[in-house]
């Protein structure tokens, strides 16, 4: 008889999600059309949590093309997610 406890089994289950969800961040930047530069602002305003008005700064853009490459890509990783499935 096999079972496994509820907090192991969320344990687990949270380590698969935050896997699956590494797995399409990189897909996402590494095999996707996006630009270059939105692939560096996300970068370095998600996974560098680095403020908006450096990011914005550093790239010369406005902070709200800094919001709408966060949004634009994580709704690509979202999409990526969900090809993986559960």
């Amino acid at each position: 008889d096999l079972t496994v406890d509820s907090d192991a089994a969320a344990i687990v289950d949270a380590k698969w999600r935050l896997a699956r969800r590494k797995a399409a961040v990189e897909w996402a930047l590494t095999k996707t059309a996006l630009s270059a530069q939105s692939k560096a602002v996300y970068r370095e305003y998600v996974l560098e949590e680095r403020p908006i008005g450096e990011v914005a700064a550093e790239f010369g853009i406005p902070r709200n093309s800094v919001s709408q490459i966060k949004t634009r890509v994580e709704r690509l990783v979202s999409a990526i997610e969900l090809e993986y499935g559960d």
